[in-house]
């Protein structure tokens, strides 16, 4: 299995900055470093935005009944058993 990043960032350039980017490394990683940096900026913001709302909303536990625990208890074992395994298969 190959991972794939979860994080892809588009940036809308004209053909001149491509061009650029392109033939001058430097550049490439200061372009880069700037749009990790906005990319980061805003994750925080949406990051303290979904903090602040978490405190205007009410939220309730939902009743959980013991088999219903049950099963999900064993579903969660078994799953890490699957990961366990497959790590184990992986390495190897």
């Amino acid at each position: 299995m190959q991972t794939v990043a979860s994080n892809n960032v588009y940036i809308h350039l004209n053909n001149d900055e491509q061009d650029r980017i392109m033939i001058d490394p430097a550049y490439k990683m200061e372009k880069m470093r700037e749009a990790h940096e906005k990319v980061y900026a805003m994750q925080e913001a949406y990051r303290h935005v979904d903090d602040q709302m978490k405190g205007l909303s009410y939220s309730m536990k939902v009743p959980f009944s013991k088999d219903l625990y049950e099963t999900w208890w064993k579903i969660e074992k078994s799953i890490h058993r699957f990961d366990r395994i497959f790590n184990k298969v992986e390495k190897f």
